[in-house]
């Protein structure tokens, strides 16, 4: 069975945390921040064997313009291709005129990962832009 997105529940990022998916957010990610997120888009990521493998989903700005965000199982790494596979149909049946997305400057394969789905690069360095003041990177894909 490939890997399947599903409505996400607080336990799966719970469970993530867990597992250390959520290093360095986790504090601030306290049960009322995950009440809030779970109101919005996003998804678990069950593969084969219906583990939660990664959390992911967008955030509404207004209309049109959403950023995205994801957090991965650390141990998920086989499952890569399945979960590139539903976020690119995701990506091509949700019609968005702009999804964001920031990477931390420092984390190589997160830049990877993004332009993987054609996302471009905007703004190279947004200074101290991180929960915890570290330096990010600004991507978007941008519909024609």
């Amino acid at each position: 069975m490939p890997v399947i997105a599903v409505p996400m529940e607080i336990s799966d990022m719970k469970y993530l945390q867990e597992k250390g998916a959520l290093h360095g957010v986790s504090d601030y990610l306290t049960d009322d921040k995950l009440e809030q997120l779970k109101k919005t888009e996003c998804y678990t990521f069950l593969n084969s064997e219906q583990e939660v493998i990664a959390c992911a989903g967008v955030i509404e700005y207004w209309p049109g313009r959403v950023e995205a965000w994801m957090f991965f199982h650390p141990n998920c790494k086989k499952d890569f291709l399945g979960i590139y596979k539903v976020v690119k149909k995701f990506l091509k049946t949700r019609r968005f005129r702009r999804v964001e997305a920031t990477v931390n400057k420092a984390f190589k394969n997160g830049h990877r990962w993004v332009k993987a789905f054609g996302f471009q690069l905007e703004a190279e360095t947004l200074r101290k832009y991180g929960l915890f003041g570290e330096d990010s990177s600004l991507y978007a894909l941008v519909e024609p």
